[in-house]
């Protein structure tokens, strides 16, 4: 692969995982799969995990992996893989406390969970990237179709015969199991269907052991999958419109439901279903696209403002210095370019804290929700909370307002 390919790739995939955001809930992977395909592609989840610093810390090791970033360790710097990924997440896991079951897929401390984890996660934003670089023009002039066949053994492997055919037939386009090869067209609609999870690159299935490889012209025109002179047009602009077709037009009572199982963690804009992490994280990247080293303009940014709902009862017990009942938290685009100018990447200086970085500023609205500890510091109340191996203190605005604003945010080494 040649080097500006493999960059692309790498940005590809690290875009793509970037853009989710964590998410806490109790369902399980069925209930998971019922969700919208754009609510489940950009969210950080594991079925029936219920803790955001656990699903923090996998968002944030699996960026630095695919981004192939280095990380503190006893002594000195190392990349991500699979075994740190699962010893600090096991660390996280016995920390919090969190249920210890029987050892197998279903038990989110076991060795086989959270490497289930890594590899499909991980395997997903590399898939994505190299779908993506399929869609362009001389790629898919080029190799114009796909093989599915098995990349690595299993004990006891799946029968994919007769779920390729379901998925594939009438087979326009594309071959029967019965013809010795699986092949389609790299846009053919059967490599959704044949997904578990919706999506036309692999994996198909937890844990499936299959892959694709590309085909070129001259074997797919030989196959009877296309005309020799037929022209393959991109599926990525359909892709994303299916993406957002699949949180429009959601029922009051499919509303109800997404609250019951996520509370403020969805929210609906323009009668769309959206994370409320998503809004904040766009809202990080547009400030940053937009500048940090020249004044602020509210104007562009006007109506941009996001609510975290009422103080809970979590954050209010946690509260002794002030009492928190009926106040509200306010972000606006004002405040996060402020924290961005002085706390941001390649802006903090003091050596007790660290940059804020955009998954940090996504997650304010679980500081402020189930915060550590809530005191009042020079008139302004301090919301803390553990995550991703360090402490997130926000500074509300005036202990007097009925509305707070985060006016300030300190990452802490732990």
């Amino acid at each position: 692969m040649k080097s500006g390919v493999a960059f692309t790739a790498i940005a590809d995939a690290v875009k793509k995982l970037g853009a989710k955001t964590p998410v806490v809930s109790r369902l399980r992977s069925a209930d998971w799969l019922k969700m919208p395909l754009a609510l489940r592609e950009r969210s950080q989840f594991s079925a029936g995990v219920e803790n955001i610093r656990a699903m923090a810390t996998i968002q944030d090791k699996l960026l630095k992996r695919v981004a192939m970033q280095r990380e503190a360790v006893a002594h000195g710097t190392a990349g991500v893989g699979r075994l740190s990924f699962i010893a600090d997440l096991k660390k996280v896991i016995r920390q919090e406390e969190i249920g210890i079951g029987d050892g197998g897929l279903t038990d989110f401390s076991s060795a086989a969970r959270l490497s289930l984890i890594y590899n499909f996660q991980t395997e997903s934003a590399a898939e994505f990237a190299r779908w993506k670089s399929a869609q362009d023009s001389d790629a898919l002039s080029n190799f114009p179709a796909r093989e599915f066949f098995r990349l690595e053994e299993r004990r006891v492997p799946r029968n994919w015969g007769p779920r390729w055919d379901a998925a594939f037939a009438p087979f326009e386009g594309a071959t029967t199991s019965s013809s010795g090869r699986m092949v389609a067209l790299v846009n053919h609609p059967g490599w959704t269907n044949l997904s578990r999870f919706g999506t036309p690159w692999p994996p198909f299935d937890f844990g499936s052991g299959m892959g694709v490889e590309s085909v070129d012209r001259s074997d797919a025109v030989r196959l009877g999958l296309l005309e020799p002179d037929a022209v393959i047009e991109s599926a990525e602009a359909d892709f994303n419109a299916n993406l957002e077709a699949s949180v429009e037009g959601i029922s009051e009572n499919f509303r109800h439901k997404l609250n019951e199982f996520f509370g403020d963690q969805v929210a609906f804009k323009n009668n769309k279903a959206v994370w409320q992490g998503n809004l904040i994280g766009d809202l990080v990247e547009r400030i940053n696209d937009y500048g940090l080293d020249r004044p602020f303009d509210n104007k562009l940014f006007k109506g941009q403002k996001l609510s975290f709902g009422l103080a809970t009862k979590q954050a209010i017990a946690a509260s002794r210095d002030v009492d928190l009942t009926g106040k509200k938290m306010m972000l606006i685009p004002d405040n996060v370019y402020h924290v961005l100018k002085q706390h941001g990447i390649d802006r903090e200086k003091r050596g007790d804290q660290i940059p804020v970085t955009k998954m940090d500023i996504e997650l304010l609205p679980h500081v402020w929700r189930e915060p550590d500890s809530v005191r009042v510091e020079r008139e302004a109340i301090q919301f803390s909370k553990h995550i991703i191996g360090r402490d997130v203190i926000v500074f509300g605005e005036q202990k007097g307002q009925m509305v707070l604003f985060p006016r300030s945010m300190r990452i802490k080494k732990k």
